[in-house]
């Protein structure tokens, strides 16, 4: 193998390699090189590695797949080109969502000088699939490399399986008392309180302490943004906290940091759900209608909760920010679609803005659960009508108009709809 070769290869697990793993994105960060700059010698295997490097990068993860196969074959029996090949080809089947195979390659790589990175992207693919019996054992095995887990092991031992006697047994474990930072001591704080509240002793209610604070206010003095985010992570454990932090926040004078920060750490995805919709509240009730706080709510939305994406939407809604306030309609019904109101307030919406293939689209998902509801025959006549099909509209509004007793006010609308068709 020459020189520059065993190069590309050195550089290659730089780059594969990196995780943006919640608040651990600036450990990933120091390893990323930028390798789509690089060209590669006139070498088969580069080509194609290279070629599903590019591939990935666009989004185009099939094709990435397909140029990974080529590789392989001209990989031949080299360990460390397999290797980072079956870590590329885990990845693109993360993406597509098909993680029993993404599992299956990372699993396959464990053992290898950067186990912790796969061991981060295999505990992000075990949660994906509800494997929380390995998710655990993963999760643990990361808590020896760095305390930057702590939110995660919290999240999946207490909040998602309700085991807060072994979540505290491993934290006294593996943190012994000695040599506990104060990351360490505050999520063993909280732990000891779940257990005692599980027990059926007195809660002993512990408010957020002024040093706590203070250490927050003193990061944000500092400009220190890195170590205050995984702070206000920390902090965040309690929905109570939601209002100090963003009084914190606001002191800096500088919002679009802190809505960065702010960003980073609810996208975390260790943070309860409690506690998100506790410092959704706290913003839309504090900042009013502004700039900064609608381009923070549309780049937050992907990561929260079906509940804080109603008021969001609602929020949207009631500043006439209806484009936004339909895509977070839509978005809430997409995690839960059980809630019927919203479902109506969204088709409500979708036919203000004349966006008739979104409705009918809607419809028909609705009717597969709400069947024979007038109210969604109503609403599929007048997209139809809207769409300038008035035939299959007449149908559709005289067979929901079969469906209506006595509810006068909605027999007028089928009446005008259908009068409507009929013209």
């Amino acid at each position: 193998m020459t020189q520059i070769h065993r190069l590309y290869l050195v550089l290659t697990w730089c780059f594969l390699f990196v995780f943006t793993f919640g608040s651990i994105q600036s450990y990933a960060q120091e390893e990323e090189m930028k390798f789509h700059e690089l060209e590669p010698e006139d070498d088969a295997f580069q080509d194609a590695f290279f070629a599903a490097i590019r591939y990935k990068a666009i989004g185009n993860y099939r094709l990435a797949l397909e140029s990974l196969n080529t590789a392989e074959k001209e990989a031949g029996k080299s360990k460390e080109m397999v290797e980072v090949i079956r870590f590329e080809r885990a990845q693109n089947h993360y993406y597509l969502g098909e993680y029993e195979e993404s599992i299956f390659y990372f699993e396959d790589i464990v053992e290898t000088p950067k186990k912790r990175e796969v061991l981060s992207w295999l505990y992000q693919t075990y949660i994906q699939v509800r494997d929380y019996k390995n998710a655990k054992e993963t999760i643990v095995q990361l808590l020896g490399y760095s305390e930057v887990y702590l939110p995660s092991f919290y999240m999946l031992y207490v909040e998602r399986t309700n085991d807060a006697e072994k979540a505290l047994q491993i934290l006294e474990s593996i943190f012994a008392e000695e040599t506990s930072t104060r990351q360490v001591g505050f999520y063993k704080d909280l732990i000891k309180e779940t257990v005692i509240e599980n027990s059926g002793e007195k809660k002993v209610i512990t408010e957020t302490s002024n040093d706590e604070i203070e250490k927050l206010q003193s990061l944000l003095k500092e400009k220190n943004w890195e170590e205050a985010e995984i702070y206000m992570e920390l902090l965040l454990q309690k929905e109570s906290n939601a209002s100090l932090i963003w009084e914190q926040l606001e002191s800096t004078q500088d919002l679009n940091q802190a809505y960065n920060s702010l960003k980073k750490v609810l996208s975390s995805k260790n943070i309860p759900e409690k506690s998100m919709q506790s410092m959704l509240s706290v913003l839309l009730e504090k900042q009013g209608v502004s700039s900064e706080l609608e381009q923070f709510l549309n780049q937050v939305y992907d990561n929260l909760d079906a509940k804080s994406l109603i008021e969001i939407g609602n929020y949207f809604k009631n500043n006439n920010n209806l484009h936004s306030a339909k895509r977070m309609y839509l978005k809430s019904l997409t995690i839960s679609f059980d809630n019927y109101s919203l479902i109506i307030e969204t088709l409500q919406l979708l036919f203000e803005l004349e966006a008739y293939t979104e409705q009918l689209g809607l419809i028909d998902k609705a009717m597969d659960y709400y069947p024979m509801q007038p109210v969604l025959f109503l609403y599929k006549g007048k997209a139809l009508l809207g769409m300038k099909e008035e035939k299959k509209a007449l149908e559709v509004l005289e067979e929901g108009a079969s469906y209506v007793i006595d509810q006068p006010e909605l027999e007028k609308e089928f009446t005008d709809s259908i009068q409507k068709a009929k013209q």
